[in-house]
């Protein structure tokens, strides 16, 4: 992402976050290096719609970790998908309380794009929506 920013991009996006610790460690790591200062950072959340859903992305996709107590919470609900967007949204809150949080894009599973967060950005010129 250094690279990214010293090359003058104006924001990175990434990956879908569900180990809310580790993307934490690794803002820890961005503040660190000043990275945050010179892009924004968009912060990927999806609604896991399912456990089959959980599992799947936890195994295959590459870059995405879930931790079991989440794969778990979707399971056990009686109405997974409903379940997946309270997460989602419990998601959204911990990610605003994060300083350098700029906004969190959401991406359903239907292939439509909706998008929920909080801005952050002092002094941005871009618009996302």
């Amino acid at each position: 992402m250094a690279k990214k920013a010293a090359a003058g991009v104006d924001f990175v996006q990434t990956q879908c976050i569900y180990d809310m610790n580790r993307f934490k460690e690794w803002m820890k790591m961005v503040r660190d290096r000043g990275v945050h200062e010179k892009c924004h950072i968009l912060a990927g959340v999806t609604p896991l719609k399912s456990g089959g859903m959980a599992r799947y992305m936890a195994k295959n996709v590459s870059g995405i970790t879930i931790p079991d107590e989440i794969i778990d919470r979707i399971v056990k609900a009686k109405k997974p998908a409903e379940e997946g967007i309270r997460l989602c949204v419990e998601q959204i809150q911990e990610l605003k309380e994060i300083d350098e949080f700029t906004e969190s894009i959401s991406w359903p599973s239907n292939g439509n794009r909706w998008s929920a967060g909080s801005r952050r950005w002092r002094d941005s010129h871009l618009d996302l929506h």
